[in-house]
């Protein structure tokens, strides 16, 4: 599965069954991830160059390419997935330097589509493309919600309702979520999209989910209305043994404007807190949020405001 690991100064990329230097990567134009937005996909980081919860990440990417009929190719089982994930840190964490967190991309699709450039073959006829790939985990992107909280926003733009498309996949079909960003950004820069189903229920934002705090409650959106996400998932057992309650259910906008607090989880960032919604201020940081990211930063092993703000730790 592997190839010789030669000296590079590029990173390499694996689009099966090839490790492939990143310029010479590209997904096909008649490629069902390009022509139909076909495609699955999950994402890993490392904290201290060491992925954190892979086993999670690549069981819910291979269930959900099943879900989706697109199943991996020949040979890939969560086991050789994992190895490629190690081997694509360990081959691109050097060319970033050696203390460099990284993000690791999973991408599946179902392939090529003959048809479309004049072959033979059709939607589904093709050999599934799978490909992983890494970049540096982009602190400025979150470096504000550490220093001065999270903003969101109220979009008119919907949840695309789950009989259509099963909230549960996480897919690149996300031109709602493009749309409700620009929505967002246009009435206060720097503001994330609160997204809600057509029920006018909160669901979650294009870059992490939601979590309302009152007195000692934490609720959640229903997780079958939103992308049960990895990290909140890993946040609800820390809550647990802290002693907080946990209960799910339908979450409205007048809600999150009374929470004592709110939070977003989301691979990338972790935990980080919001500080106003609809442009009025929301109690940050609030003390369960101060809580859950040390417990955090104390399980990953890196102070995280002081990693994305920059600041060296002592």
């Amino acid at each position: 599965m592997t190839e010789s690991k030669e000296s590079h100064a590029e990173p390499f990329v694996y689009h099966h069954p090839h490790w492939i230097p990143v310029k010479q990567a590209h997904i096909s134009l008649h490629d069902a991830g390009f022509v139909q937005g076909s495609t699955i996909t999950d994402m890993i980081r490392t904290f201290q160059g060491k992925p954190f919860l892979m086993e999670e990440h690549i069981d819910r990417f291979i269930m959900n390419c099943f879900r989706a009929e697109i199943p991996p190719p020949t040979g890939i089982t969560p086991q050789t997935l994992g190895e490629i994930v190690l081997e694509a840190i360990e081959r691109n964490r050097p060319v970033w330097g050696p203390k460099s967190e990284l993000a690791v991309v999973l991408l599946a699709t179902p392939g090529p589509v003959g048809f479309y450039l004049g072959e033979p073959g059709g939607f589904g006829d093709g050999n599934p493309t799978l490909i992983v790939h890494t970049f540096p985990v982009p602190k400025a992107r979150y470096a504000s919600w550490f220093e001065s909280g999270a903003r969101l926003r109220l979009v008119a733009t919907r949840q695309v309702p789950m009989e259509s498309v099963p909230v549960g996949l996480k897919t690149r079909s996300r031109l709602h979520w493009w749309l409700a960003e620009r929505e967002a950004k246009a009435l206060e820069p720097g503001s994330l999209a609160l997204i809600q189903n057509i029920q006018g229920q909160i669901t979650e934002t294009a870059a992490a989910n939601v979590l309302l705090v009152k007195e000692n409650t934490c609720k959640s959106p229903p997780r079958s209305s939103i992308l049960p996400g990895i990290t909140h998932a890993h946040i609800h057992l820390m809550l647990l043994q802290m002693g907080i309650n946990w209960v799910e259910g339908p979450v409205y906008p007048d809600e999150v404007a009374c929470a004592d607090e709110v939070m977003l989880t989301g691979t990338l960032f972790g935990v980080a807190g919001v500080s106003s919604f609809e442009g009025k201020k929301l109690p940050w940081p609030g003390p369960l949020y101060k809580k859950l990211l040390k417990m955090w930063e104390n399980e990953v092993g890196v102070n995280l405001s002081n990693w994305f703000l920059g600041i060296a730790s002592l």
